[in-house]
């Protein structure tokens, strides 16, 4: 494939000041930029903070499109990735598709996507998304999204990528773990697995079990 100037605009956390820089959005950069793509990174809740003299996201809004706008006329990508961008409308994607006819315009999506969670806010916006994109990607299995996924576009499953230069710990190679099992994530608005955790955690199985970030422990 020749090299492609790709605009990715996801979230990339710029003033978590490298704590979440191993995030997905990070990773794929990283990978398009190894494969010889020019990649130009927008981050959409960074820079909308950055606008607002407030460091508000809803007052730094209309600035930060009036930015993306910009990027797209200067940068002329030929590929957009959108990642998880709650604060870019369909109305939004279309007018940066009316700028930009010849480019192609995906998406990925790493939460779940259940029928279950049909009304939640993450199949909201997939749906409001799907009708303006070429392709869609999700973490949720293939049979799943089609239940969720209201419009006939290219569906396609995708695990949580990693990346060599990120995923470079080998702890599979150690003999002498610290934990046997860990789990890393949020808990809330989910009770079934918060009850989960705590059925494990309070296991007699004698498997030494770490959680981070849910149930009110440390984020790492």
């Amino acid at each position: 494939m020749k090299p492609m100037r790709i605009l990715h605009v996801a979230n990339f956390n710029q003033f978590k000041y490298g704590e979440w820089y191993m995030n997905l959005d990070a990773k794929l950069s990283l990978g398009l930029a190894q494969l010889g793509h020019a990649v130009y990174d927008f981050s959409q809740r960074d820079i909308a903070r950055a606008e607002s003299p407030f460091k508000s996201k809803k007052l730094g809004l209309k600035a930060m499109l009036s930015a993306l706008f910009k990027v797209a006329d200067n940068f002329k990508p030929e590929l957009v990735i959108l990642g998880h961008t709650e604060m870019i409308s369909a109305e939004v994607i279309s007018e940066l598709r009316t700028r930009l006819p010849d480019t192609y315009f995906v998406m990925w999506y790493c939460d779940a996507l259940f029928k279950a969670h049909a009304d939640a806010r993450g199949a909201e916006l997939v749906n409001e998304k799907a009708p303006l994109l070429n392709a869609l990607f999700t973490t949720t299995g293939i049979d799943m999204m089609k239940e969720v996924v209201k419009s006939d576009i290219t569906l396609a499953h995708v695990p949580n990528w990693v990346h060599q230069g990120c995923e470079s710990g080998t702890a599979f190679s150690s003999h002498q773990l610290k934990h046997q099992l860990i789990f890393a994530g949020n808990d809330y608005n989910e009770p079934a697995r918060s009850a989960l955790l705590k059925e494990l955690s309070s296991s007699e199985s004698g498997i030494d079990f770490k959680i981070y970030q849910a149930l009110g422990n440390r984020r790492i």
